[in-house]
């Protein structure tokens, strides 16, 4: 379920959500930080300065910790929060640079004690592990645009546009070349908690890439075909649901690990950047020069379905359909008293979630809430 949340426009990618979905962070290029406390419903911002060009986010898997970077042509600038985008202090304790900064992209630990920044202009990457009191510089040159860590921050991954795909395993002192075209244009990479799952996306009518030995090899998934525009990636802890943009307004969805995939939604053109919740059930995301939003990703299981139809005991789970992931259809292939088979249940559900727990607006002719049979799973 796709609901726009508000925003003033200049967004890119800079977006990020807490592990369990009720913190989201924004930034966009008028110097503001944008933060929910309460998985989106409400947002309050924080203004840092006068048309700071902000380009990346990320947070503490608690939300307190959020580091916000900007690039600009005069010099990008880092900010770092230790209260949940309440107020930032700019850092100031980076080693000397070889250009003008310009900071592109940047992730953390869960912990927010390990933080990696890339200044894509002058190709280096910079290392806190003692959130951003001091800082080292890696060892060469890169020149990522985008970076993603697994949850403690030691591993990181990077890509090149264009160019190739990195890893490093020492919180990016050094970097270790993982693919051979350099001609490939990459734009989203997202990583699995422990760094093993990994998913980027080339650009120029080119594919989604999946690697589960931690970037070791990659295979291309044709399933999604190809894209002029794969322009952001979001992924669960355990790498199980995978979420990938297209620019022409379509998310893919995989729920297996990247085994199988459903693309979804028309409202997503112009998606930049994407972030979720441990489970991928909540996306938050920007669009280019414009809102940010949140999806909602619901596959439900029924439970506690007993004696409600002649003591009859009726499986559930045949009903839904969620290979669209928000939407309950199909048919009800059961005998039960008062259903004919085959009837679209699509029609009578109405779910919502708020992060956790769907409720819906139907009752038997007891008076049983069935919102109270449903969970997500």
């Amino acid at each position: 379920m796709y609901t726009d949340r508000g925003g003033n426009g200049g967004f890119a990618n800079a977006c990020a959500c807490s592990l369990d979905g009720t913190s989201l962070f924004a930034a966009n290029s008028f110097g503001q930080v944008f933060y929910s406390r309460d998985s989106g419903a409400t947002f309050n911002q924080t203004q840092i300065g006068v048309n700071y060009q902000f380009q990346c986010i990320a947070c503490s898997s608690n939300g307190n910790i959020v580091i916000v970077g900007e690039k600009n042509s005069s010099g990008g600038r880092v900010f770092i929060s230790t209260n949940g985008a309440s107020s930032f202090s700019q850092v100031t304790t980076f080693p000397s640079f070889s250009a003008t900064p310009n900071w592109w992209s940047l992730c953390c630990s869960d912990n927010g004690t390990s933080i990696t920044v890339s200044d894509y202009f002058g190709g280096y990457t910079y290392t806190s592990t003692n959130t951003g009191s001091t800082w080292t510089k890696s060892s060469v040159a890169r020149t990522l645009y985008r970076v993603a860590c697994n949850s403690d921050g030691t591993i990181v991954v990077g890509i090149q546009n264009p160019g190739y795909i990195h890893r490093s395993t020492n919180s990016g002192y050094t970097w270790t070349q993982l693919t051979s075209d350099a001609s490939r244009y990459w734009w989203p990479i997202s990583s699995s908690s422990d760094g093993s799952v990994l998913v980027a996306a080339a650009q120029n009518m080119d594919y989604i890439y999946l690697s589960k030995n931690s970037g070791a090899t990659w295979t291309a998934i044709t399933s999604a075909g190809t894209s002029g525009g794969w322009t952001a990636a979001a992924m669960s802890s355990n790498g199980n649901r995978i979420v990938v943009n297209d620019r022409s307004g379509y998310l893919w969805l995989s729920t297996n690990g990247g085994t199988t995939w459903t693309s979804f939604g028309t409202s997503n053109s112009g998606v930049y950047g994407m972030s979720c919740d441990s489970k991928c059930r909540l996306l938050f995301g920007t669009k280019f020069n414009y809102k940010f939003f949140t999806y909602t990703l619901m596959n439900i299981k029924a439970i506690g379905y007993t004696a409600l139809y002649n003591s009859a005991t009726v499986d559930l789970t045949k009903i839904f359909d969620n290979t669209n992931p928000g939407n309950q259809t199909t048919g009800f292939l059961t005998s039960a008293t008062g259903y004919t088979a085959s009837t679209d249940l699509g029609k009578i559900f109405t779910p919502y979630a708020n992060g956790t727990k769907i409720t819906v607006g139907y009752k038997t002719g007891a008076g049983t809430d069935l919102g109270e049979l449903f969970q997500l799973i």
